[in-house]
């Protein structure tokens, strides 16, 4: 593998070495590369587990609707997790997710839903909730107003 020494990419004198003299790779480079093979873990782990809920007829094609000011766009292709199929599981189908990890990963997606839709941000834009900032310009410090829902 070749690399160009002379790219601007590399003219910061502040950086961090990622080969030594010899070419070989530096701690810097070593703790960047285990950090990369435990994502790239973490990734195959998560691929497994949400084949697993889509083997147990848990996700259902879903397209949401980002309303932005006057513009909504709808974008397809979603995949969430339907809450009555899981509801409606035999013991033994639950067990077996319970023991693969999926249906912790079932609910933490489910929890992240419910924050979407009825969280703190979700209750701001909508003015339902006296405690949350007045706008969502407050919190994401922007002009521009936005929403989305999910479409049945």
């Amino acid at each position: 593998m070749q690399f160009d020494a002379a790219a601007r990419h590399f003219e910061r004198p502040d950086g961090h070495a990622l080969l030594d003299a010899q070419g070989q790779p530096t701690e810097v480079l070593k703790k960047v590369q285990q950090v990369l093979i435990a994502l790239q873990k973490d990734q195959e782990r998560t691929r497994g587990l949400v084949d697993q809920l889509d083997q147990a007829g848990l996700l259902i094609e879903q397209t949401i609707t980002v309303t932005q000011g006057e513009h909504k766009h709808r974008l397809g292709g979603f995949r969430l997790l339907d809450a009555k199929a899981l509801a409606g599981l035999d013991a033994d189908a639950l067990a077996k997710l319970r023991d693969s990890g999926a249906l912790a990963l079932a609910y933490a997606h489910l929890l992240s839903l419910t924050n979407l839709q009825d969280g703190l941000i979700a209750r701001a834009y909508r003015g339902a909730d006296p405690e949350a900032p007045a706008d969502l310009d407050q919190v994401f410090g922007t002009d521009d107003d936005f929403s989305f829902d999910f479409d049945s």
